[in-house]
């Protein structure tokens, strides 16, 4: 396998080539199916609970990582008016988030807690119960190393949208990549947003001197990697991954300068799935054929309170936010606004 789960994340959270050492130590996920060698059952529910674990902080990160950027003011562009906006988000990992527990699991006994994608670079060894001496290793996490580098192990998001004015008071938003296939791992995303100015429906504040509009946009990403390995035919991990953020925005322009702020919440979702045939226990006559042995959802759903700046320079804008939440995160960019 081409190292599937953690080259999709990575792809995902855009920084591939800072970790591409860190690949070369990544097991293949088809050995945590060895958890069902004897008993299918709790090695389903242990395998299930083990990769939810492991991806949470992924989902939670992608979550508020693509819920940032949407916005840099209140106010909707004219009619015609457009921005070309880039924005990188660094979304940050609590510390409780960087491992968890795999006790009293069904088919394998582990050491302490194990890390999460991005926690520890030192993978966790499974231990089979039912036997005492047969061990695997899980997968590492990818946070020790930027930590090191900037004290804090963060899911980076880069991202970049295309904002249009329409008719009364209303702007649309666009995100899109299209599909692109590497060496069997496809990747697209596509995003829709809708910023509408509410101030004009509220007597006695409809001439005041500030921007109220609310927002809404909606966030989607697949992925696909396909794999065969010595024990895995026609496998495939297919990584979907769904965002909604709502808020009601403020801002004032002040000369060249516009602070905003926003409140709200933002709605996320995950699904994995990994198919194909897996060989589980071949060398043994209680050996048997493992078919699409996991398909997981995960959801997440938090409140968020942003506030920043913009500053614009003729028809280039510079502008950067912060945004409390469950992942606290970092917004930078720069764009092009026309109107």
């Amino acid at each position: 396998m081409k190292y599937a789960i953690l080259t999709t994340l990575c792809l995902t959270i855009g920084y591939l080539g800072s970790n591409a050492q860190s690949l070369n130590s990544f097991g293949n996920v088809d050995k945590l199916f060895q958890m069902y060698a004897d008993d299918q059952s709790g090695g389903a529910a242990d395998a299930k609970r083990y990769l939810e674990g492991y991806l949470s902080p992924a989902l939670n990160g992608l979550g508020f990582g693509v819920s940032g950027g949407w916005f840099n003011s209140a106010a909707p562009h004219k009619p015609a008016g457009f921005d070309i906006t880039t924005t990188l988000t660094l979304a940050v990992v609590p510390d409780a988030d960087k491992a968890f527990s795999m006790a009293n699991a069904n088919t394998v006994d582990v050491n302490g807690d194990v890390p999460t994608v991005m926690g520890s670079e030192v993978p966790p060894v499974f231990t089979l119960k039912s036997d005492g001496t047969t061990t695997f290793e899980g997968l590492p996490g990818f946070g020790t190393r930027m930590e090191d580098a900037i004290g804090y192990a963060v899911i980076p998001t880069p991202m970049a949208q295309i904002g249009v004015g329409l008719p009364m008071n209303t702007e649309a938003k666009i995100r899109f990549i299209p599909r692109v296939d590497v060496d069997g791992l496809s990747m697209s995303m596509w995003g829709l947003g809708v910023m509408h100015d509410i101030k004009q429906y509220i007597p006695g504040i409809k001439l005041s001197p500030f921007d109220l509009s609310f927002f809404l946009g909606y966030t989607r990403l697949n992925l696909r990697n396909e794999f065969n390995t010595q024990n895995a035919r026609d496998g495939e991990i297919i990584f979907g991954f769904n965002s909604w953020n709502y808020q009601a925005i403020v801002s004032k322009k002040l000369s060249v300068i516009t602070f905003y702020a926003g409140i709200g919440a933002s709605n996320t979702g995950l699904n994995l799935k990994i198919n194909g045939e897996y060989d589980i226990d071949n060398d043994t006559s209680n050996g048997y054929e493992l078919k699409d042995p996991i398909d997981i959802g995960l959801g997440a759903f938090g409140s968020r309170m942003t506030v920043g700046f913009r500053l614009k320079l003729a028809v280039i804008t510079i502008h950067a936010d912060y945004t409390l939440q469950k992942y606290d995160a970092l917004s930078v960019g720069v764009g092009v606004s026309i109107r």
